[in-house]
Order: C-alpha cells, then structure tokens, then sequence
C-alpha cells in the first residue's frame, strides 16, 4: 500500500463548469473567466500536472460546478531505503 502526501488549493469565489474540467489541463487553454479578467498563459496547471505524473502522482480538479474551485495534488510518499 502507497502512502501519499496530498495538498489540497483552493480559490474562494473562483467556479469552475463540469465542462472545462479537463480543458484547464490543457496547455495554453484559458477558460472565459481568466481571459477576462486575469493575466496569464494557461501553462500552470498543465505543468503541474506533468510534474506531479513524472514522479508518480497527479494534480486533479476535486470540486464540484457550485463550489469554490479546488485542486488537489497527490505524490506517492517518500520512503527512506533501508539496508544500505
């Protein structure tokens, strides 16, 4: 069994569609709300994600369409080798 070490993010107010989920994991890929109103290049979460799978985890979106948005990132927790 894997333990993991999980953080949790979350924007107050920030929503996000069921829809657009998998988008925003999308390089370069801004939803209608950070176009208009936030600088940017829509290259965070993306990386984020690809980071976190290279070490053996992921980043995920766990909120719902009426919650505040809420990201999770998951790695596989670090294990001391013994013996050597």
């Amino acid at each position: 069994m894997t333990d993991w070490v999980r953080l949790t993010v979350v924007t107050p107010g920030a929503r996000i569609p069921a829809d657009l989920v998998e988008h925003l994991f999308e390089r370069f890929y801004r939803g209608p709300e950070a176009r208009a109103s936030h600088r940017g290049h829509g290259l965070g979460l993306p990386l984020a994600r690809h980071i976190a799978r290279l070490h053996g985890g992921d980043v995920r979106c766990v909120s719902g369409p009426d919650e505040d948005a809420r990201f999770e990132l998951a790695l596989p927790a670090w294990r001391a080798l013994t013996g050597q």
